[in-house]
């Protein structure tokens, strides 16, 4: 993932750009803060469509004079589905590491 920001003090906007998303996200989320604490979504940044791997969002509402941190959130709007089921595994007091499933693959 490669998050690229740019600031255009003609226009008083930062342009996010985003490239080289996972092949299974269909959207990414924009978020902003000033203290990396507190998140806010960026107007227009809830669903932003990702065409080739890539999108551009463009901030207005920016705070200035201050550093203003981005984040960028992977959204797959694929249904959820079953894939398999493992083993059960109880323990009294004791580690459990319950058995994965005999068929699954990263991402399952």
């Amino acid at each position: 993932m490669s998050l690229t920001l740019s600031y255009d003090g003609t226009l008083s906007r930062v342009r996010i750009a985003v490239s080289s998303a996972p092949a299974a996200a269909d959207v990414v989320k924009v978020e902003r803060s000033t203290d990396q604490v507190h998140w806010s979504t960026v107007r227009g940044g809830g669903a932003v469509p990702l065409v080739s791997a890539a999108a551009t969002l463009d901030d207005y509402e920016f705070a200035p004079d201050v550093p203003n941190f981005y984040r960028v959130s992977y959204v797959d709007s694929g249904a959820v589905t079953f894939v398999n089921v493992g083993t059960e595994a109880t323990g009294n007091n004791a580690s459990v590491t319950p058995g994965a499933p005999a068929s699954f693959v990263a991402g399952d």
